[in-house]
């Protein structure tokens, strides 16, 4: 069954004609419509979006009160968020978020063999 994007015409849109997916309207997507949930990078940090089928616009980020997406400095933070605050049990990561993770990963282990050397 394909979850429709019905939502999409309830949220609030912003003064460039935007919609805007708010922490609070997220929460009352998040029970309407469980699937579709993904972290994504976002700079140097995870974003947490609904991915949707709409060809113009295919991630809606979580937004703060400025309008900006609800940044997470580390990926177990975004996860966590998902799971305590969208009662969401697993979200896609998106392929450019787990790149970023393992890079972390891997300078974090190459920092630790340097230390070893020392």
């Amino acid at each position: 069954m394909e979850e429709t994007n019905d939502w999409l015409n309830e949220l609030p849109v912003n003064r460039h004609g935007r919609r805007m997916l708010t922490l609070q309207r997220a929460r009352h997507v998040a029970i309407c419509s469980p699937t579709s949930w993904c972290i994504a990078a976002y700079g140097c940090s995870y974003a947490i979006a609904k991915e949707t089928s709409y060809p113009e616009c295919t991630l809606y980020y979580i937004v703060d009160e400025d309008n900006e997406p609800l940044r997470f400095e580390h990926l177990d933070a975004a996860m966590h968020f998902v799971r305590t605050q969208l009662h969401i049990s697993g979200a896609r990561i998106l392929p450019a978020a787990a790149s970023i993770l393992e890079t972390y990963r891997a300078s974090l282990a190459a920092g630790l063999r340097a230390l070893r050397f020392r």
